[in-house]
């Protein structure tokens, strides 16, 4: 995946929502990052960042989403990324959202996701 910011203050977001097996308490999510020209906007959270969130049946939130991993300046090449995600009561859906979020330029490329169970019910 790569994401480019088109002009200062825009927002390139990609949305993939992944069902998540019945019964998943922790599941492990990995991937690959670089950014290069990356120059983060005015305010804190304007930067390169993956947005998580659960959802349930209904497709509404679910609280419980981890925080979003998230760059503020360019890498020097590719990044190997890994983090454990427990999983909240009624969550049926895992939501990743890549985005440059408002920042000034910037190119952020991802690659290699994979999303599994660590953990199922009953362990």
């Amino acid at each position: 995946i790569r994401l480019k910011s088109p002009s200062p203050g825009a927002t390139v977001l990609l949305f993939q929502k992944i069902a998540i097996p019945g019964g998943t308490k922790v599941m492990e999510l990995k991937w690959r990052q670089r950014a290069s020209d990356l120059k983060p906007g005015a305010q804190a959270w304007f930067d390169a960042r993956i947005m998580l969130e659960f959802r349930d049946a209904e497709d509404k939130k679910v609280p419980g989403a981890p925080g979003a991993p998230y760059l503020r300046k360019s890498t020097e090449g590719w990044m190997e990324k890994n983090m454990t995600v427990n999983v909240p009561d009624g969550a049926t859906h895992f939501a990743i959202m890549p985005s440059l979020f408002q920042v000034e330029t910037g190119t952020l490329d991802l690659d290699d996701f994979s999303l599994t169970v660590v953990e199922p019910a009953g362990k």
